[in-house]
């Protein structure tokens, strides 16, 4: 493991980032997605867009199955959230309020799914805490997510109701990617226009 100097220098020599004042030389009549004016202002607004993208069949059982694997929800969230700034979704003042609302919605769908979950897993704080003070903290987070739900300042109310109408188990979800059953082709119309 490298010493922070030493991580600092590897920066300092990196010659792969951009050069110091290169924004402000870039061609204003194509600015990066992230330089215009984001798409979403309004936290309530962007919490139903990242629900919405979080739930999406194949993102949704990729995440349930990451999170199952031992991913921590909290890199997993700041990944995606990141992945949206740079898409110009939102500003960075909003992309750091997402943080929470999102954590609580991988939070809700993998405790819905009753998954092994990972919050946080720092280093340092991997090696002080035993695997039974992670579980008593796993288990006193869970309980209190069940004795009080996740608060509507959190979570809105249609996002918490779409949580519950979700797939409850791992296998059910795998089933979202399976291939829809072929529809018969119907017979044409009386009406339809022959070949001439």
């Amino acid at each position: 493991m490298a010493t922070p100097q030493e991580e600092l220098a590897l920066i300092e020599t990196n010659f792969k980032r951009p050069i110091p004042g290169s924004s402000l030389a870039s061609d204003p009549s194509s600015p990066a997605p992230y330089e215009k004016a984001p798409e979403f202002t309004s936290l309530h607004k962007a919490s139903e867009y990242m629900f919405t993208v979080l739930i999406q069949p194949k993102l949704y059982v990729a995440l349930m199955e990451s999170i199952d694997e031992g991913i921590p929800i909290m890199d997993i969230t700041q990944f995606i959230v990141f992945n949206e700034f740079q898409k110009g979704k939102f500003n960075p003042d909003l992309m750091l309020l997402m943080l929470e609302p999102v954590a609580y919605m991988l939070l809700s769908l993998a405790e819905r799914l009753d998954l092994n979950i990972v919050i946080d897993q720092d280093e340092d704080e991997e090696e002080a805490l035993s695997d039974e003070a992670n579980n008593q903290t796993l288990k006193m987070l869970q309980k209190k997510l069940s004795n009080n739900p996740v608060s509507s300042s959190t979570l809105p109310k249609n996002i918490q109701q779409e949580i519950q109408e979700l797939p409850k188990t791992l296998e059910e979800t795998k089933s979202l990617l399976e291939a829809p059953e072929p529809v018969e082709q119907q017979p044409d119309s009386l009406m339809a226009r022959g070949d001439q």
